[in-house]
């Protein structure tokens, strides 16, 4: 009697996509030479291993990574919330030296 075996399909792996990263105070002029006209300049953002000019189209204002003068396309919805996360972060509390402070004494 032959013994049937069957045959194993390999585990399906999700794809991974890329870390997203904004850096509105990076050096976009590192990453480009040239900008679509009437552009707005964001900062840098940085997406898997590449990392761009982060740029806001004039006409559509949508958001794109230019690199070496080559137009990407984002995923608009979560750029605009690394952005706002980014001012948050830029509009933290301002921080008094330890010896200003007066606190209560314990």
């Amino acid at each position: 009697m032959a013994v049937k075996f069957r045959k194993r399909r390999p585990p399906r792996i999700a794809a991974v996509p890329p870390r997203v990263a904004v850096d509105p105070a990076g050096d976009w002029r590192a990453c480009t030479d040239t900008l679509p006209k009437g552009c707005r300049v964001l900062g840098t953002i940085s997406k898997g291993q590449d990392t761009g000019a982060l740029v806001q189209l004039a006409d559509s204002r949508n958001l794109v990574m230019v690199m070496a003068g080559v137009i990407g396309m984002l995923n608009q919805r979560q750029v605009r919330q690394l952005l706002e996360a980014a001012e948050r972060q830029d509009t933290a509390p301002e921080m008094l030296p330890a010896d200003l402070w007066r606190g209560t004494e314990t």
